[in-house]
């Protein structure tokens, strides 16, 4: 698969926590962009449950995707655990100018 291209709006960013996330009470994406020739920034994404594994959350703004790399983890709440997954690491490629 091709990677996501920057300023791109819609585009869906899955996570794979290879265990249901049906039980979840609270479900974010946590991410660190480190764009090219800017500053790093952290925040996180309200995510939604896709095909009962996945973690998803579709781009609505062009901000959502800077070129350069990015890291993403799973935060999850259920009413017996709160934590992180691993942090998996992507590139955002640039547009033509």
């Amino acid at each position: 698969m091709a990677n996501p291209q920057a300023g791109d709006i819609g585009t869906k960013i899955r996570y794979n926590a290879q265990e249901s996330l049906a039980a979840q009470t609270v479900l974010k994406l946590k991410w660190k962009k480190k764009p090219i020739g800017e500053p790093q920034t952290t925040g996180e994404w309200a995510a939604s449950v896709y095909d009962t594994n996945y973690a998803e959350y579709t781009t609505l703004t062009a901000a959502d995707l800077l070129a350069g790399v990015m890291e993403i983890q799973i935060y999850i709440e259920t009413l017996a655990w709160k934590g992180h997954s691993e942090m998996k690491e992507f590139t955002i490629d640039p547009n033509v100018s």
